[in-house]
């Protein structure tokens, strides 16, 4: 099998509230400046079926969803795995890495409850995922440092990079 260039790979932005799904093809799906935003990236190792989303929020539930299903965990995840599902992934074959949920402000409730939306957007892309059986198996959550996620939908390789530090595979 011959080695692909990093330059031969067409370069997909996911940004935020957006998602991508592919099959075998010579891209990188990029989200970038995940701050409290979550990228979620999730693949079929078997069928070379993989996709991204750059989730904004954790529960559609106080907006009006009728616009935009992917910024949200709730909508957004149950969009993407039937999206793969329709390209021949198999749920059962799924794994997601995630990236994000950084603490970007200090924002506290009248209970002094720290309610940080980057700590909310993991919980729930946690959750969810795990209603859905799909194992996590790698994440890079957390901080005060944005960060970009990469997936390679040739062959499922993730990366992440921190804000001005070097990338490295998760």
């Amino acid at each position: 099998m011959d080695m692909i260039k990093e330059t031969e790979y067409k370069i997909i932005p996911i940004n935020m509230g957006e998602y991508y799904i592919g099959l075998r093809e010579h891209l990188i799906l990029v989200a970038a400046n995940l701050g409290s935003c979550v990228g979620l990236s999730i693949y079929d190792q078997k069928n070379n079926v993989g996709g991204m989303s750059h989730i904004v929020l954790p529960y559609s539930k106080q907006d009006d969803v009728t616009q935009n299903l992917s910024k949200y965990a709730d909508t957004s995840i149950p969009l993407l795995i039937e999206q793969l599902c329709r390209l021949g992934a198999q749920k059962n074959r799924m794994a997601c890495k995630i990236a994000g949920g950084a603490k970007m402000l200090e924002i506290y409730d009248a209970n002094n409850y720290d309610s940080s939306i980057g700590s909310r957007n993991v919980e729930a892309v946690c959750k969810i995922l795990n209603n859905y059986s799909i194992p996590i198996i790698a994440l890079d959550v957390g901080g005060t440092i944005s960060r970009t996620l990469r997936l390679y939908l040739d062959t499922g390789r993730v990366t992440v990079q921190w804000q001005g530090d070097r990338e490295k595979v998760l």
